[in-house]
């Protein structure tokens, strides 16, 4: 079950169905027990970073593991940066996981790389081998 402002997002998690909300080009799902993944879809900047850093803070406090998905990122620009290592902070300081999918957009890819975000949070290349390293 999703709390504020998690659910604020349409549907919900606790209804049957499933797990699945969708936000414009942010989707939150709910794959196993304990587990969120928030996919990143089309252009995240500042615009849309303060609903960003919502919907984590509320999946890291609520989830033992939140995968954020960048799979399907075409630009990340620095105030999401931000947003990603602040989550990974308290994720961290309540021995949470954080987990960054990063198989991405070439431009998505380099933003990663030259930021050094991809040496400090835990990274996977897809969904599924994130939710088999737990």
């Amino acid at each position: 079950m999703f709390s504020s402002p998690a659910s604020e997002l349409s549907g919900s998690a606790s209804d049957g169905a499933n797990p699945h909300t969708r936000r414009n080009d942010l989707e939150v799902s709910l794959p196993r027990p304990g587990a969120a993944v928030v996919a990143l879809k089309g252009e995240h900047d500042l615009t849309n970073a303060v609903e960003l850093r919502s919907v984590l803070e509320a999946l890291v406090a609520d989830h033992p593991m939140v995968l954020v998905d960048v799979t399907e990122a075409q630009f990340i620009d620095s105030t999401v940066i931000n947003t990603l290592i602040n989550a990974d902070g308290r994720a961290r300081a309540v021995e949470h996981r954080f987990i960054l999918v990063a198989g991405t957009a070439p431009i998505v890819a380099t933003v990663l790389r030259i930021s050094g975000l991809l040496d400090y949070l835990e990274c996977a290349e897809s969904i599924e081998e994130a939710l088999t390293t737990s």
